[in-house]
């Protein structure tokens, strides 16, 4: 299975932290619709998750709204889906291309596409995701990124959008600028909200981590060297 590249097409955002407290999902649950032959169409606007091979499942769901679905979830680029219990995703460090992580993160957003929705567009509300660059803090550094203004950003309305779904990588730097190490381990943290503007309330948002561990080999190899290491200070003494 094949998930594909995405381009960095939503370069330059970052916009102040949004606050607001993680809500009940679902765990390892599928999306409304994660359908890579879904494509752009006009009024309203559908805006595809780009590419082919992409599945669905393994998301972090929030169903509580009958209107808003949100989604978010971690990925092994070009395989798919994997488990996470709680929404806490587990992938080992290294490239699957040069300077790109071996995972990709993919949120959903569906306002009406397919559920049952009455007329929301995504225009109608405050859609953040929010991102963690740095794997040694292991909470949310306060990153977020408008995902309206990126639609506009990329041509689009968000006041006619109904589903907007997109698989990315850190690699792509349309978040990280060039800093991303795929090598560094630790804990990166995500979320993607919806907030109705009119009292600045939590329509629906998802929530996951994603942790990353020094490869087996790495590992193995670290454990050698310790060996190794023991070996050598016992023939010197």
């Amino acid at each position: 299975m094949s998930v594909t590249r995405r381009l960095p097409l939503f370069a330059g955002f970052a916009v102040s932290l949004l606050a607001a407290s993680p809500v009940l999902a679902d765990f390892d649950a599928p999306v409304s619709v994660w359908d890579s032959s879904v494509l752009f169409s006009t009024g309203p606007t559908v805006v595809p998750i780009g590419g082919s091979g992409q599945i669905n499942g393994g998301f972090v769901v929030d169903n509580s709204s009958p209107d808003v679905q949100v989604g978010l979830r971690a990925s092994r680029r070009f395989i798919g889906p994997i488990s996470a219990p709680g929404g806490d995703y587990v992938f080992e460090a290294g490239e699957s291309d040069p300077g790109l992580a071996v995972w990709n993160f993919d949120w959903h957003l569906d306002f009406g596409h397919s559920i049952a929705g009455t007329g929301n567009r995504m225009g109608d509300f405050i859609v953040t995701l929010g991102y963690d660059l740095d794997p040694t803090v292991g909470v949310s550094s306060g990153n977020t990124l408008d995902l309206n203004a990126a639609l506009v950003a990329g041509g689009l309305d968000p006041a006619d959008t109904i589903l907007f779904q997109s698989s990315q990588n850190l690699g792509f730097n349309f978040l990280s600028g060039g800093t991303f190490d795929p090598f560094a381990t630790g804990e990166y943290a995500f979320f993607v909200s919806v907030v109705d503007p009119a009292d600045n309330s939590v329509v629906s948002r998802a929530d996951m981590t994603v942790t990353v561990i020094p490869t087996p080999g790495a590992a193995l190899l670290a454990v050698v060297g310790l060996i190794a290491v023991g070996r050598a200070k016992r023939y010197v003494a």
